[in-house]
């Protein structure tokens, strides 16, 4: 692989310096060359992962560096770049421009995430059930434990990414022009891998895995002038995902009791699997195809159209789901008055996936004493993802005056989800949003501008199945078939019902404001500040109070005492306060 990288970085060199002797040879054409040179050095004397997670990891200078080269006239253009950071840290670029004839673009980009080892640490706990009459404490069998196979193992993802598109013109007559794109994204490394086994205890194992993907993607269009008002295009996209890395087995626990360790036919009848290997964390092999129309349109002496219609599939080739999705946009432009224009804007999609049906296991399959009873969970998943998506607005933008711009803008967004959290009876989220701003500019004095956004959402998204649980033990009994005599607690499937508080992350309410002021100083330099912040709560919920709110002043200030020197100082503070829920997870719920 390294090779495979000091051939391709050659090559970029020798096309950079093949292509700059032929350039400069060219008359009425002008040069123009960049050479830098540095040195970095990060300390690793802690925990190197968090002060390096995007460096090698390597504690010592290193020499950094970047090329770049410009050789442009006569409607011509060629750029060539080169940067270095380290040796999986660099970024290369070479463009062609012969006018409006063709355009070409490689880029070659390499970055390594280097994340550190979650040492699972907060994953030791067991259930406390007090003290005794000697006050001794008591503890029962319920614990939760973890474990780290790969102690030590420093993981990193080597990420590199080939980028090539070109655009050639076919005919001037009708400005038709051809367009078309190759990216491939390599990533191999290693990572972190956790499973859990939950039975008798909670296990958590970490272990290695091998990280192999490849993406790559293709896409092909063709454009051209219908008339000398409209504009039509088609573009075509493939995308394919596989990961080539050695699939990840993992022993599950036996299940057991949960205090003396026994494992009869009860315990395992209540589990979909135990005490065997199973694959674990597969990538699905998944491709994607796009199609998409585009035309761009005059319509009247002042109104400009642009919009585009799109078809979307994606499969993942594991498990042979598909999802298919129809998209539109557009965007329409116009002058009112001589000093009043409007933008409107309309987007939509319609996201539909398969409906799988799930074959699980029976719950306490094999118990057939009449005193035990069996229960079918098989069901048919139907995807939180169907949804239709519609978003409509329109800006107002007058020229009150010399100096002053005002902008007034409404919008709706509105989220259908069809089948969550019950099927066919899916949650419809809407969103109003009203924005003004005024901009203004008083030449050689100051300028800036201020501006207010407010967010009103009804029916937000939630977790439809509620996020706390009442306590149980009593509850349940009256979920429990009549006459039977067995334990309460094995039916522990029956505490969904005893979830309750429908919880979300999204605001009902949101309010923005954003200040900006700019003016010059004497000393031929300039004062910068700003205030942004926002103020967003929660309302709908019937025991819950979240709210919370940021603000950000900054000031910075620009001195120029020469041409060649210009002085920067700046100041920022971050001010903010919020209140929501706290869960914590306890057992036995």
């Amino acid at each position: 692989m390294r090779n495979a990288h000091a051939c391709w970085s050659l090559l970029i060199c020798l096309l950079i310096l093949g292509t700059a002797t032929v350039a400069a040879q060219d008359e009425g054409m002008t040069t123009d060359m960049t050479v830098w040179l540095g040195n970095h050095y990060t300390s690793f004397n802690d925990y190197s992962h968090k002060v390096g997670e995007y460096n090698v990891g390597v504690n010592e200078w290193m020499p950094e560096g970047s090329f770049r080269l410009l050789h442009y006239g006569e409607g011509k253009l060629f750029r060539a770049f080169a940067s270095f950071y380290d040796r999986r840290n660099m970024d290369g670029d070479l463009g062609l421009n012969l006018g409006d004839k063709l355009a070409l673009d490689v880029t070659y980009r390499s970055l390594v995430h280097r994340p550190g080892q979650d040492k699972l640490a907060n994953i030791a706990a067991r259930e406390y059930f007090g003290q005794n009459d000697a006050g001794e404490d008591q503890f029962g069998g319920k614990i939760a434990t973890h474990e780290l196979q790969d102690m030590g193992v420093d993981y990193e993802v080597y990420r590199k990414e080939i980028l090539s598109k070109l655009s050639l013109m076919l005919s001037k007559k009708n400005n038709i022009k051809l367009e078309a794109m190759h990216r491939s994204i390599l990533e191999d490394g290693n990572e972190q891998g956790v499973t859990t086994s939950h039975c008798f205890s909670c296990h958590l194992v970490s272990e290695e895995l091998v990280v192999e993907n490849r993406t790559h993607e293709v896409q092909a269009g063709i454009q051209g002038d219908v008339s000398d008002k409209v504009t039509l295009g088609y573009e075509f996209d493939f995308r394919t995902f596989k990961s080539n890395a050695p699939e990840a087995t993992r022993y599950y626990d036996t299940a057991k009791h949960p205090v003396h360790g026994g494992a009869g036919a009860e315990f395992s009848s209540r589990v979909l699997f135990d005490d065997t290997n199973l694959v674990h964390h597969r990538l699905p092999e998944t491709q994607k195809m796009s199609h998409k129309l585009r035309t761009k349109a005059r319509l009247g002496k002042t109104g400009r159209l642009n919009a585009s219609f799109g078809y979307n599939t994606a499969e993942n080739k594991n498990v042979d789901l598909t999802t298919e999705s129809i998209t539109g946009a557009a965007r329409y432009t116009a002058t009112l008055a001589p000093k009043t224009r409007i933008i409107a804007k309309a987007s939509g999609a319609r996201i539909e996936a398969d409906d799988p049906f799930i074959n699980i296991r029976d719950f306490r399959a094999g118990r057939d004493s009449p005193d035990y009873i069996q229960t079918d969970f098989d069901y048919t998943r139907y995807s939180s993802l169907d949804r239709t998506e519609v978003d409509v607005s329109a800006e107002l933008i007058h020229r009150a005056s010399k100096g002053l711009v005002l902008y007034w803008m409404n919008a709706l967004e509105l989220v259908d989800r069809t089948d969550y959290p019950v099927q066919d009876d899916g949650i419809r989220s809407k969103t109003f949003i009203t924005q003004a701003k005024a901009r203004f500019n008083k030449m050689q004095s100051f300028n800036g501008s201020v501006k207010y956004r407010y967010e009103k959402t009804v029916d937000p998204f939630i977790s439809g199945r509620g996020i706390f649980e009442a306590r149980g033990r009593e509850e349940l009994a009256r979920t429990i078939p009549a006459g039977e005599s067995v334990h309460r607690f094995i039916y522990y499937y029956a505490r969904e019902g005893l979830r309750y508080q429908d919880i979300t992350t999204d605001p009902n309410n949101r309010h923005e404001v954003e200040a900006r002021l700019s003016f010059p100083t004497a000393s031929n330099g300039s004062v910068n500040l700003s205030l942004t912040g926002w103020f967003q709560n929660t309302t709908d919920l019937d025991s819950l109070d979240v709210r919370s709110w940021q603000i950000r002043p900054n000031a910075m200030i620009n001195l120029n005492p020469s041409p060649e020197w210009m002085v920067s100082a700046g100041y920022t503070m971050y001010m903010g306060k919020s209140r929501g829920p706290v869960t914590v997870a306890l057992f036995d719920g």
